[in-house]
């Protein structure tokens, strides 16, 4: 039987060597980093350029971490274009102050957006950010948030500032 789990996540690890020259997030904190990806089970589509992982997946690349119930991977032109993840919540934390968990996460690799969805909330710098859907752009860093959760409504909270900075 442990043959036959061997031959579905060799493939897997063909789409990390190529994910790993990408960077999947593009702040300066581990993008030269090689991507790991642990799970209690992976298949990969080499027709579709798909690779997915599920069963307590964490994907994680130098300081930066997802934790999902499940991840997808989709390649195009044997690039990584989307990265899907699933969970109840996906989190995703990183070196750079910032942590974020929602229901869903959605990296699209060409606008260099992380779209999360169901009940979102991003935490960067003691701000906090929460709402039915959040959208991170990671080249401006700018947040934008939709929806709410009860009232849909949006929340965010700004820190008090504590007199450090003048």
């Amino acid at each position: 039987m442990s043959r036959m789990l061997a031959k579905p996540l060799n493939a897997p690890g063909l789409m990390l060597i190529a994910l790993a020259g990408l960077g999947w997030v593009t702040t300066s904190n581990g993008a030269e980093n090689p991507i790991v990806v642990r799970a209690e089970s992976a298949t990969m589509n080499q027709v579709e350029g798909t690779g997915l992982y599920e069963g307590n997946v964490e994907m994680n690349q130098g300081e930066r971490l997802v934790k999902a119930d499940r991840i997808l991977i989709t390649l195009r032109d044997k690039k990584p274009y989307r990265i899907e993840a699933n969970g109840k919540p996906v989190i995703m934390e990183d070196v750079d102050d910032i942590s974020a968990r929602a229901e869903s996460l959605l990296y699209d690799v060409a606008s260099q957006r992380i779209y999360l969805s169901g009940n979102a909330l991003v935490r960067h710098q003691g701000r906090i950010f929460e709402g039915a859907e959040l959208e991170y752009e990671l080249d401006s860093k700018r947040i934008i948030a939709r929806g709410g959760s009860d009232d849909g409504r949006i929340r965010m909270v700004i820190p008090a500032d504590d007199g450090a900075n003048p």
